[in-house]
């Protein structure tokens, strides 16, 4: 309920006076309306909007052996039903939108973007040494020939979201600006396989989907040719979640508000 709250006065103090003039502006002649494109390298960090799954059910970690070490390996479920979820690290490469010149310093921008979960191959959950495997029931054993079995949380490589910015001209080529942003995204279960010291993956099980509400502020210098630019920015996340019916019973311990910063290099089109 306290979130909610915050929520709702942050949107109102932050929506209602900077874009009362914006919408005023788009209803009359003054309004100079255009189509852009960005692509970049934005790398974002923040910090997990999840701290743990917990009482996953046993058909999640039941992983099947590897079809190449059926000869070798005892079937059965990974025995440890919790784990710590990973940071979100993502990299947005791609913003499609509307840009409207409000005055000469300021531009107000309505873009969705679309960010790729690198850290979905490159940090599955936990370190090495804390990945819940085991080759046969109540053992971390390997066995010969026969590769570990691993469940970790994650979440979807692909995640599209809608923002909504105030850019404040700071110089010819810098600017200012504040930012809202909106989007969802599947929180689920890696499993796979440990072969070979290196990590093969099996299946993504969706379990629930994060709702995400975030503030920020940042910079932005562009080259003269105003096609080249360099942007940073830092924020607030506030998370909700709404659960897979078919895994009710597995208990996902939010972070209600994370954080987030992120630099990025990129084109304009």
């Amino acid at each position: 309920m306290i979130k909610k709250a915050l929520i709702a006065v942050l949107v109102g103090v932050f929506v209602s006076p900077l874009m009362a003039e914006p919408l005023v502006r788009l209803s009359s002649e003054e309004s100079n309306t255009r189509l852009f494109m960005e692509f970049s390298l934005d790398f974002q960090f923040s910090t997990p909007p999840v701290d743990e799954v917990k009482n996953l059910p046993e058909s999640i970690r039941n992983v099947s052996p590897h079809g190449d070490d059926r000869w070798y390996a005892k079937p059965g479920p990974i025995m440890q039903d919790s784990a710590d979820a990973p940071w979100l690290t993502e990299i947005r490469f791609l913003k499609l939108g509307l840009e409207t010149d409000l005055n000469n310093s300021v531009i107000w921008k309505n873009y969705v973007d679309l960010s790729f979960n690198y850290g979905y191959y490159f940090r599955p959950g936990a370190d090495i040494h804390k990945r819940n495997y085991t080759n046969s029931p109540d053992t971390e054993t390997r066995g010969y020939g026969a590769a570990l079995t691993f469940w970790s949380p994650g979440y979807e490589q692909l995640i599209t979201g809608f923002r909504s910015e105030l850019h404040f001209k700071s110089g010819e080529y810098n600017t200012l600006f504040l930012g809202i942003g909106y989007r969802q995204y599947d929180l689920g279960v890696i499993t796979g396989y440990d072969r070979y010291d290196s990590l093969d993956y099996k299946d993504f099980i969706e379990i629930g989907k994060i709702k995400e509400t975030s503030f920020y502020f940042g910079g932005r210098e562009e080259e003269s040719d105003k096609r080249f630019f360099t942007e940073g920015r830092i924020g607030i996340n506030f998370n909700g979640y709404d659960e897979k019916n078919k895994y009710r019973e597995t208990n996902v311990d939010m972070e209600d508000v994370s954080f987030f910063a992120a630099l990025n290099f990129g084109w304009r089109f």
